[in-house]
């Protein structure tokens, strides 16, 4: 799967040219290719195909008159240029609307009803309207609450193991320095959830460490590593009296080709460690060791091994109630911001109403339904519709500068705006390539 942070054959062009234009000013993006090649230029236009999905999508490079046609299975992505904090526009709305197949759309709610939940993405100014299928749509979440942390931040705001080992690009940190260390703490409870994503040209070996009282700390108690053998969960516990302690670890599959979108359950109170995939129901690997002391924590190191990689995104949440499984809510769950929870689910959400009705779950008619206000609400868990389906092939992931990522398949460039279709909408979805 190719990654539009799009994710195709190309041609490299000479390092002093990438990151240029004529007269000295930015590119309009930069087309990652295989063995560390780029090509800076732009998105045109690329119409679509009447045979199905496109495979292919047109790149016009300054250097060159006219565009080239590159394969989509054939590049590594497209990274286009970010703005400052400052030039960064607001988002349509702080809700997180999360996907049962790990997928999520970043915006504000328009409208639920019995078949769909109607999304906004993209920037305040000129969003971006979704309808998402009401049974492919897990849950909805406060963006901001009950959030420790999303997005990746600038790199001042992380400690790197040895300055200059890595840098901020396309609004990712990247490194390619053997041994690098990047390390951030978080002030976090006992139970954090970790929700990383990373890309790379090629794969790469990777120790990301969770749950670290400090940078010094022995690579984390509660980790994982990544090499071309595969992915392994390891949950280690020192004791500290003597130095010696306990260790456990469990395989969590092969190394995806260019990129890894993986959610991490720490529990520090229990000693457990979880990892859940997009793609699977159940946890890849779960370990538990007590806890024998030594000092908690919830910050996050990524060490490059060998290779190159990329931070794409990250988000540090409180792990609630426990469970890992996509069922936690198979009947209905309303949370209020006060601390109230429903076993209810919403029947209804009309446009321009900011008002939820909802039906508690052991009322299957009689009594009238509940009138909450939207802005009471943190999170929205709906009833598990049942086993999913495949999905069917998709050929790219694209993440948006707001922190909506979606996998799905390219249709067509037009007017400064990539169309995307995915499983959970009947409509093409239109991602504007400012945001």
């Amino acid at each position: 799967m190719a990654l539009l942070a799009i994710v195709g054959l190309g041609y490299a062009a000479a390092a002093d040219d990438v990151g240029k234009k004529p007269g000295g000013s930015p590119p309009t993006a930069v087309l990652d290719l295989p063995k560390a090649g780029t090509l800076a230029g732009r998105l045109v236009d690329t119409p679509a195909d009447q045979n199905g999905p496109r495979t292919t999508f047109l790149w016009q490079s300054p250097a060159f008159t006219k565009p080239f046609e590159f394969a989509v299975d054939g590049i590594v992505g497209i990274r286009f240029p970010q703005p400052g904090e400052r030039g960064l526009s607001k988002a349509a709305g702080d809700w997180r609307i999360e996907l049962a197949d790990g997928d999520q759309f970043m915006g504000g709610i328009e409208s639920i009803d019995e078949r769909h939940v109607v999304a906004t993405i993209g920037s305040a100014e000129s969003p971006a309207r979704v309808v998402v299928r009401r049974d492919a749509v897990k849950g909805l979440y406060r963006g901001e609450d009950g959030s420790t942390f999303v997005g990746t931040g600038t790199l001042a705001a992380w400690q790197q193991g040895k300055p200059g080992t890595w840098h901020e690009q396309g609004g990712r940190l990247m490194s390619a320095a053997v041994g690098a260390k990047l390390f951030r703490d978080f002030k976090t409870g006992n139970r954090t959830r970790y929700d990383l994503s990373m890309s790379w040209q090629q794969r790469p070996t990777l120790q990301i460490a969770m749950g670290m009282g400090d940078a010094e700390q022995t690579p984390g108690s509660y980790r994982l590593e990544l090499g071309p053998d595969g992915m392994v969960a390891v949950r280690q516990e020192r004791d500290s009296a003597d130095g010696n302690g306990r260790a456990d670890l469990e395989p969590c599959g092969d190394l995806p080709e260019n990129s890894l979108m993986v959610t991490v359950f720490v529990d520090q109170q229990a000693g457990r460690l979880a990892v859940m995939l997009p793609d699977v129901r159940e946890p890849v690997a779960d370990l538990t060791i007590p806890p024998a002391g030594g000092k908690p924590g919830g910050g996050v190191q990524v060490t490059v091994v060998t290779g190159t990689a990329a931070l794409n995104s990250l988000r540090v949440s409180p792990w609630r109630r426990g469970s890992l499984s996509r069922d936690d809510a198979r009947e209905g769950l309303i949370r209020l911001r006060d601390g109230e929870a429903l076993p209810a689910v919403v029947e209804a959400m009309e446009r321009g109403s900011d008002v939820a009705v909802v039906r508690a779950v052991a009322d299957a008619g009689g009594r009238e339904p509940r009138r909450i206000p939207i802005d009471s609400v943190e999170e929205i868990l709906f009833p598990v519709a049942g086993e999913r389906t495949g999905d069917g092939r998709r050929n790219v992931r694209v993440t948006d500068r707001y922190g909506s990522h979606l996998a799905g398949t390219l249709l067509r460039v037009e007017r400064e705006t990539v169309w995307l279709a995915h499983p959970a909408c009947a409509e093409p979805i239109p991602l504007p390539i400012a945001t």
